[in-house]
């Protein structure tokens, strides 16, 4: 897990999550409640998932949040 903190101060939660056909996502989750995010992550597999996110600068994280979408419950 990681945490970062958005352009408006908001502080996020982000998570390695699998969609149901095995695709890697990074779960976005604000940290004071609200409907989690979802990005599609450039990953074979939870590992490869949990490196790329491991690599991400402040403004990768940002960029997450830009092309994510509302997760599916």
């Amino acid at each position: 897990m990681r945490r970062f903190r958005d352009q408006d101060g908001m502080e996020w939660e982000v998570w390695v999550g699998r969609e149901s056909w095995g695709v890697m996502v990074a779960l976005l989750v604000p940290s004071q409640g609200g409907a989690p995010l979802r990005a599609h992550l450039p990953a074979s597999g939870p590992e490869e998932a949990e490196r790329h996110l491991e690599s991400l600068d402040d403004r990768g994280f940002l960029n997450l949040l830009e092309e994510s979408r509302r997760a599916s419950p």
